[in-house]
């Protein structure tokens, strides 16, 4: 081998073996108990504020393709109204070399919704139509399973206390065309409706296909939202 061609390759393996080395320093360190519990809580506090306040408490699992928490508390200035316990993510880290992001699970144990959220000081009342227009998705976007095993809704939720189980999917494919599928059942001895619910919208003409069934448990009636006025939502483009 010729002595110039031997040390492009020797420079070659080297510039390429010192970012490969960093990263992997980098991934084994946000595997160190000390390190997730730092991240933990300067996401917290980045993320909080007087109106918000998110605490991440045990962070655990191999970060970042399959974080783990054992608990999430949501609160506003008056305090916490929501909790989310048990966790976690898990991400295919091979699909991002295809330019994908695929989520092969989205799970948790339960999650305790204790009231409805304050609105922000800086957050006025407003009667102006909801705005649900859809934004644009990266395509290759897939999570292919979505659960929570326990959903508690308190009485200031849903009028009396309701428990419910989430299941349910997401995806968008190559023309941009997102799909979700959702299912909403009531626990064993809980009076509750079952909501299913398929969602499609293509963005070549803007079109958002809903099918919603609801099955209002007999002889009672469905839990409700307080404060829900019954304004139609727009369906902006």
């Amino acid at each position: 081998m010729k002595p110039a061609l031997s040390r492009t390759l020797k420079w070659t393996g080297i510039g390429l073996a010192v970012p490969v080395a960093l990263l992997g320093a980098a991934l084994g360190a946000l595997q160190v108990p000390a390190v997730k519990a730092f991240v933990a809580a300067k996401v917290s506090e980045a993320v909080s504020g007087p109106d918000f306040t998110l605490k991440l408490h045990d962070l655990a699992g191999g970060l970042p393709f399959g974080p783990r928490l054992g608990r999430v508390e949501i609160g506003d200035a008056s305090g916490r109204w929501l909790v989310l316990e048990q966790a976690s993510v898990a991400l295919d880290p091979w699909a991002l070399f295809s330019g994908r992001i695929h989520v092969e699970a989205v799970e948790a144990t339960r999650l305790t919704v204790d009231r409805m959220p304050e609105g922000g000081a800086d957050t006025p009342p407003s009667d102006e139509p909801l705005d649900l227009s859809i934004p644009q998705l990266p395509r290759g976007l897939a999570v292919d399973r979505l659960s929570v095993a326990e959903i508690v809704l308190a009485a200031p939720v849903a009028g009396e206390e309701t428990r419910l189980a989430l299941t349910g999917r997401f995806g968008v494919d190559g023309e941009g065309v997102a799909g979700l599928w959702l299912a909403l059942a009531p626990l064993a001895g809980a009076h509750a409706p079952r909501l299913d619910l398929e969602a499609l919208h293509r963005p070549a003409d803007d079109r958002l296909t809903l099918n919603l069934a609801l099955d209002e448990p007999g002889g009672g009636r469905c839990p409700v939202w307080p404060g829900w006025t019954g304004r139609r939502p727009s369906m902006s483009p």
